[in-house]
């Protein structure tokens, strides 16, 4: 291929292009290559929605949905909800790991997918005192008249504890967690959770 170009002092010369003119005019044409179809990608394509499905019913609750739950919940009035989460199948939980800092845990929020009821759940290694348990989870340490095999802090969630006759029955300390909550044992939970 012979390419000529005319010679601005010599109007009929035959020359050869030079790196600049060649260079120059590629630039602008990549330049322009790439503002046309820059107009074309999508800035933030929608990634797919996560659901979290119970084992055995098939019921689901979405990511997103779990994550309005817990910050309308005690979860969103305690602390900010992490960006980190795990689904367990097995229970139909979402777990999304929460920003508060307490010495010894690792709070997360508990989002059931077939009540859609979020809790804390603190993960807190080492023991707690019974008490502080009850008090950490926003109950309040009372006394009450419970069966005599029972000792403090008995688990108010389950049926029975302290609802021997009043001959069958001593005083003990019992966590009060409030209208629509229970102690298991470890901390206030909302009834019917467990």
């Amino acid at each position: 291929m012979n390419l000529t170009m005319k010679n601005k002092t010599n109007n009929n010369a035959k020359g050869v292009f030079t790196p600049k003119d060649v260079f120059i005019p590629a630039v602008l044409g990549i330049v322009l290559i790439i503002v046309l179809v820059s107009g074309c990608i999508e800035e933030s394509p929608e990634t797919p929605e996560e659901f979290c499905i119970k084992k055995g019913t098939g019921e689901q609750l979405s990511l997103t949905e779990a994550r309005e739950i817990a910050t309308a919940s005690e979860c969103g009035k305690q602390g900010a909800l992490k960006d980190t989460y795990i689904c367990n199948e097995d229970t139909g939980t979402w777990w999304i790991d929460m920003d508060i800092q307490k010495e010894g845990c690792n709070p997360a929020c508990v989002i059931n997918v077939v009540t859609k009821q979020a809790e804390i759940n603190w993960r807190c290694t080492g023991l707690l005192s019974p008490e502080k348990a009850c008090t950490d989870s926003g109950g309040t340490v009372r006394t009450s008249m419970c069966c005599k095999s029972t000792g403090d802090f008995p688990n108010l969630c389950a049926v029975g504890a302290c609802g021997c006759a009043p001959e069958h029955s001593h005083e003990v300390k019992i966590c009060d967690c409030g209208e629509g909550k229970c102690f298991d044992g470890n901390m206030c939970v909302p009834v019917g959770l467990h």
